[in-house]
């Protein structure tokens, strides 16, 4: 298996837990990196399975949304909603919603 580092540091761990608690014999080798590196491992097939995140170019592979994540803008509060000569107006704030975890392999 490979996952993606963010994939690989938060929500592998959790996975390997509850797979653990139903399987006790299964045997699992990790291999993380970015996305690209992972999307390469599944397709050149030295991992059978891949977890990354975003919107990666997947052709020829099969994938499936896991998971989504929304990024926001954080600011801390601030006079008339400027801060170092940078507006923030609410109606501005990015919105992103992506994929945050997507299985990748061979069809």
């Amino acid at each position: 298996m490979a996952a993606s580092m963010t994939v690989a540091e938060y929500l592998v761990p959790q996975w390997l837990i509850r797979l653990r608690t139903t399987d006790r014999d299964m045997r699992v080798s990790l291999e993380m990196g970015n996305s690209e590196h992972v999307i390469d491992l599944v397709r050149d097939r030295r991992a059978e399975l891949g977890f990354v995140e975003g919107h990666s170019t997947l052709a020829g592979l099969r994938s499936q949304v896991v998971l989504d994540d929304e990024l926001l803008v954080v600011v801390e509060p601030c006079t008339r909603g400027r801060r170092a000569g940078v507006g923030y107006r609410r109606r501005n704030w990015p919105r992103h919603r992506s994929s945050c975890a997507k299985w990748v392999r061979h069809p």
